[in-house]
């Protein structure tokens, strides 16, 4: 099936959609992974949702294609990190070095 015949298609899929969408606007590949700082090959990769990553795709939306025609990204794999804990000792630095310093005697 050629890119017409599935641009005609009354129920295309979101693939098909993103490309007519670009085509209309006369967007090309080349000058939206320039803009991503990503190959042509790697733009691909995001709109087929192979590699949907979400600072590429939050990119795209700011540069005015429509959400629903992006690949959703991947959840993230790891839990987010918890922050340290707060340090507790001296105002006046608490850290190795200064501690170093203290039993030194400088």
């Amino acid at each position: 099936m050629n890119l017409r015949e599935q641009i005609r298609n009354p129920n295309p899929s979101r693939q098909v959609r993103l490309k007519a969408f670009l085509l209309q606007c006369e967007v090309e590949y080349q000058a939206l992974a320039d803009a991503l700082g990503i190959s042509k090959g790697a733009l691909c990769d995001v709109f087929s949702g192979r590699r949907p990553s979400p600072k590429h795709i939050a990119r795209l939306i700011e540069l005015g294609i429509p959400a629903e025609l992006l690949p959703e990204p991947p959840a993230p794999r790891f839990p987010p990190r918890r922050p340290a804990p707060p340090l507790v000792g001296e105002a006046s630095g608490a850290g190795f070095l200064s501690k170093l310093k203290k039993a030194v005697g400088l």
